[in-house]
This record gives C-alpha cells, sequence and structure tokens, in this order.
C-alpha cells in the first residue's frame, strides 16, 4: 500500500512539474521589466454535471467555489512573436464546496496556468486559459464510510481546466473579468472508482497589478516566419499500468508505439494524423475473467486532431478508431489528450490520457523522437 502512495504522488507530482517547466520555457523572460505582476480574486458559481447516470445517486449540486491567483502578464517581444498576442501566466490555490458534503466534500487545489490575451490594449480585451495542477480531495470513496462516491476514490487528483474570459480594463492597475469554465478533477484510472468530477462554472474576477500595465504595439508576423518547423513527423512509445476492479492492487501493464503527422496551420495551431498499436494486458486479463483465455490482447487505432503550440510545449486534443479490435470490448471511437515538451529539438517527453467517452481508460508516459 505504501509503494503505491508512493507512486501515485510521484505520478501527479511529475505531471505538475512537467507543466511548470514547460510553460517557464515558454516564458523565459517572463520575470523582468517586460512583465507585470498581480493577484487577484475570483468566485465561482458552478454546476455538478452527471455525465454518466452511474453518478445521478449523488444527486444534482451547485458547487461554489474562491481562487486566489498570482499573475505576471507578458509583454516582452520573444512571446509576442509566439502568438501574436501578451499571454499571461502564474498559479493558483482555489477551493471549491461541492454542495454535498456527505458524499463529495470539498476540495483544495494548487494550479498552474497559461492564458494568451487578445487585443489586450484595448479596454474589452479576450484571453483563453488552460490549467493543470493537483488537488486534495478530502472525501474519497470508501467501500463501508461513503459507498456512493463513484466520482474520485483518492484523496489526491490531477485537476485539468479551460477557460474563456472577457476582460476589462478599468485602468493601468485595476482589471475585471467574467469567465465561463469547464474544471475536470479525476485520477486518470490509476484507481478506481473514478468517474470524475466535470465541473462547469461561471466566474467573477477583480486583479491589482504592482505596477502600471503598459503593452507596447508590435507588428504582427505571420507562422510562415517562425523558426519552428511547418510540417513535422512523431514516432513514439508509451507505457502504462492499470487496475481491473477498486480495491484490486495489482496493476496490468499497457505498452504500445505510435506514429503522428502533424502540419502547422497557425501561430499556435496545428493539424494531426496518427496512427497507434497497444498491447493491453489489462484487457487480457478482463477477458480471461469472462472465460476467453488465450485473448488477443493487441489493438491498434487511427486518429486524427488538432495541437495547440506554445514553443516546445504542446496540447494535443485527438480522435481515434480501432481499425485492429477483435473482441471489441469497448466503443470503436475512443479519445486521446496530451501534453509534449520538445528537447533540443528533436526528442519528446509526454504524457497522454485515453478515454472511451467519459471513462478514462489510461494515462501513459511517453518519449520519442520527432524529424
Amino acid at each position: 500500500m505504501k509503494k503505491q502512495i508512493i507512486l501515485k504522488l510521484f505520478f501527479f507530482g511529475f505531471l505538475f512539474s512537467f507543466f511548470f517547466h514547460s510553460q517557464v520555457s515558454f516564458c523565459q523572460d517572463s520575470v523582468n521589466s517586460n512583465s507585470f505582476l498581480s493577484t487577484g480574486l475570483r468566485a465561482h458559481y458552478a454546476y455538478l454535471w452527471l455525465h454518466t447516470k452511474d453518478m445521478k445517486p449523488i444527486g444534482n449540486s451547485f458547487p461554489w467555489g474562491l481562487q486566489m491567483e498570482f499573475n505576471w502578464h507578458l509583454a516582452g517581444e520573444k512571446v509576442w512573436n509566439q502568438c501574436n498576442c501578451y499571454p499571461r501566466t502564474g498559479f493558483f490555490i482555489s477551493y471549491f464546496d461541492f454542495s454535498n458534503p456527505q458524499v463529495l466534500g470539498s476540495s483544495w487545489s494548487a494550479v498552474y496556468y497559461l492564458e494568451p490575451w487578445f487585443t489586450v490594449r484595448h479596454k474589452i480585451n479576450f484571453s483563453l486559459r488552460g490549467a493543470a495542477g493537483l488537488s486534495y480531495l478530502n472525501r474519497p470513496y470508501h467501500e463501508v464510510s461513503n459507498p456512493y462516491n463513484i466520482a474520485y476514490s483518492m484523496f489526491l487528483g490531477g485537476f485539468l481546466a479551460i477557460h474563456l474570459g472577457a476582460n476589462y480594463r478599468l485602468n493601468d492597475y485595476w482589471n475585471l473579468s467574467a469567465t465561463a469554465n469547464i474544471n475536470h478533477i479525476s485520477n486518470g484510472g490509476i484507481k478506481e472508482p473514478n468517474k470524475g468530477i466535470n465541473l462547469p462554472s461561471a466566474t467573477f474576477s477583480a486583479d491589482y497589478s504592482i505596477k502600471p500595465q503598459k503593452f507596447p504595439v508590435r507588428k504582427r508576423t505571420t507562422f510562415q516566419k517562425d523558426t519552428l518547423r511547418k510540417y513535422k513527423m512523431e514516432t513514439t512509445i508509451h507505457w502504462a499500468g492499470k487496475i481491473i476492479l477498486h480495491g484490486e492492487k495489482k496493476r496490468y501493464f499497457v505498452y504500445g508505439s505510435g506514429m503522428k503527422a502533424v502540419r502547422k496551420v497557425g501561430k499556435m495551431n496545428a493539424l494531426c494524423v496518427g496512427a497507434e498499436w497497444h498491447w493491453d494486458f489489462a484487457l487480457k486479463e478482463k477477458l480471461r475473467r469472462e472465460g476467453v483465455e488465450n485473448a488477443d490482447n493487441h489493438r491498434a487505432g487511427i486518429l486524427f486532431g488538432h495541437e495547440f503550440l506554445m514553443g516546445r510545449f504542446s496540447f494535443s486534443q485527438m480522435l481515434g478508431a480501432y481499425v485492429y479490435d477483435p473482441h471489441r470490448y469497448n466503443d470503436a471511437v475512443y479519445q486521446r489528450y496530451g501534453i509534449s515538451y520538445l528537447i533540443r529539438d528533436k526528442f519528446l517527453v509526454g504524457m497522454n490520457l485515453k478515454a472511451h467517452r467519459h471513462v478514462a481508460d489510461f494515462m501513459d508516459f511517453r518519449t520519442g523522437m520527432m524529424w
């Protein structure tokens, strides 16, 4: 048990530090004369999305939350050339009360984020935020004391969010924002049950800058003039560990490999198509328990999707379909969401979540090469 706890802490610690390092790489000139430090407070009003019928016994609720933020708004030439925008980066501490104290309890989260701001020199401007971090949840599933909480089964979980915001600059020091958000908390399939918590929310916030924010006028550049290549190919290998039923301790490994072609279509956007194969020993064990001996646990799929590009950091969202799946154990279509980081323009490392509809299949580590 102690070994499993250490493994889980390492897993989520790696996710958080990886995301932090990639953003620091994107914003190397963040803390200097071309950045503006600010702090702010956000209030969330949310809705608990019961995204699967299995969660209906938990019941509808309207969670609320508070969020304290520390931000660096970047105004350097380097970040402008990467996105034709002035992004904001930073971290926040958030508290959510899930309005169901007996089953879901509450959470504290520590999260790092990157938020490109567009038309920032105008009074009204818009921003898009991607965030990742860790959450502490105080009422995990327990077969005796809390059997109805199938949303999460660990005290520690991963936090992911995307925010679309409209901002109003009162003056060079004060900014007001209204945002629409999708927040997700999950352990990535490390321990079951793990249906996850999905919280669409609306927020209102105010933040104050330590010094007056003055954003220089710069000429827009096209992505064809970027130093990063327009076309690229990637080959990767990946591995993961899965349990089959909640309460079980034994983990079954998944190994695989893949190839992906990426075409850049904007300074921060690319389209991609790929193929993958994996060898799933958890699937083999599931089939054995259902009476299928010597099951073929190989699967292959084709994928297509989109990537956000932020320097050496990329975030991918892909839709896949099995082309080889002899037992058809899951849906024929699945999703993949990934974070990767490019090392020395050739090697990459990352993490990737595979899911069938609303249920996470596994979270894998991966490494590979790009040319």
